[in-house]
């Protein structure tokens, strides 16, 4: 009996541990998301709030160093093999499973494992950022005419409804038949994240959107703070479709929905509360969290 159960245990950490990539992407995400949050004019604002926000003393010390070690074993591919092939009780093996279980499903483990992958506190990555982002930094461009800003507002308008291919959606669904919930779980998560995106393209026919220099603007309602970022228009690509929404409460502190766009016009990531799609530049879903769950497309 004591045999099953290891073996079973074994194979259980071998599914998880096995998904390596979702560890390097998930520390990729963590890195994109960083420098997103702090790459445009309001970074220092934006990185305190998110600082204190996040409470980054938790952040930073989300996983021991004892499951750090672990982390650091699951992505080394042969260090993985060895620790699998050597002998551990059950107790060993589950700790593993878990370990890198609630990596991929908590936000705060991953944001923990990308500091130590880079040897620093949160606090000095961020200081670290918005010091090269100070020193690359740019002239900020000004907008165009009022004429061509109203047809920019127009072409991104039209670019939000089509940012998610519902065809792809459903080629996901298929590829997910052994999961039910999961299925039902990522039609409910992409519902709304059209939902919001048709939101927020209503946002660019509102007159009090506020736009300015550097190709950016602001709308403040009664019940929530937008905030819109677009690419810059170049001779090569005349366009300037939006790069990143952010939905904040009405204290302009807590970041509700997130979204980042190719310079295709497509959905990259959007972050809906402890929810967020990831997709591809050809428009293909890459992978989805909810319900606790960090599920990637095969």
């Amino acid at each position: 009996m004591g045999f099953v159960i290891l073996f079973l245990v074994v194979m259980n950490v071998r599914e998880i541990a096995a998904q390596i990539t979702t560890v390097s992407e998930g520390v990729s995400n963590a890195e994109i998301n960083a420098q997103t949050t702090w790459s445009n004019m309001e970074a220092k604002a934006k990185a305190d709030a998110e600082y204190i926000r996040l409470h980054p003393e938790e952040a930073t010390n989300a996983l021991t160093q004892h499951q750090l070690e672990l982390l650091d074993i699951n992505v080394n591919r042969m260090a993985r093999s060895n620790y699998l092939s050597q002998n551990h009780s059950p107790e060993e093996l589950e700790e593993f499973n878990n370990t890198v279980r609630y990596f991929l499903t908590n936000a705060a483990a991953q944001s923990s494992y990308f500091f130590h992958v880079h040897g620093m506190l949160e606090g000095q990555y961020v200081t670290n950022v918005l010091l090269t982002a100070m020193r690359h930094k740019s002239p900020p461009q000004p907008w165009p005419a009022l004429s061509q800003k109203q047809e920019i507002f127009e072409n991104c308008a039209s670019l939000l409804h089509l940012a998610i291919d519902t065809n792809q959606i459903n080629l996901a669904c298929k590829k997910l038949t052994n999961q039910p919930n999961a299925v039902i779980a990522l039609k409910a998560l992409a519902n709304e994240a059209v939902t919001n995106l048709i939101i927020f393209s209503d946002l660019l026919f509102n007159p009090d959107l506020n736009s300015y220099w550097g190709y950016r603007a602001k709308l403040t309602t009664l019940t929530n703070v937008f905030y819109i970022n677009f690419w810059f228009s170049t001779p090569s690509n005349p366009d300037t479709p939006i790069r990143d929404i952010e939905k904040r409460s009405p204290d302009d502190m807590n970041v509700i929905v997130s979204a980042r766009f190719y310079q295709n016009g497509k959905l990259q990531a959007m972050s809906i509360g402890d929810k967020g799609l990831f997709f591809n530049e050809d428009g293909t879903l890459r992978n989805y969290y909810a319900n606790g769950q960090n599920i990637w497309l095969p």
